[in-house]
């Protein structure tokens, strides 16, 4: 049971790394001048 809830809490922090570095590659490709700005 404890595995369980554990490998569910992992599972949701992958899928949100996962959605956040999409919106971030998406927001790179909309807005390439802002890439030297920094």
């Amino acid at each position: 049971m404890k595995f369980n809830f554990i490998s569910k809490k992992y599972n949701f922090f992958y899928w949100l790394v996962k959605f956040s570095l999409k919106i971030h590659n998406e927001i790179l490709i909309r807005s390439p001048a802002s890439d030297g700005k920094g």
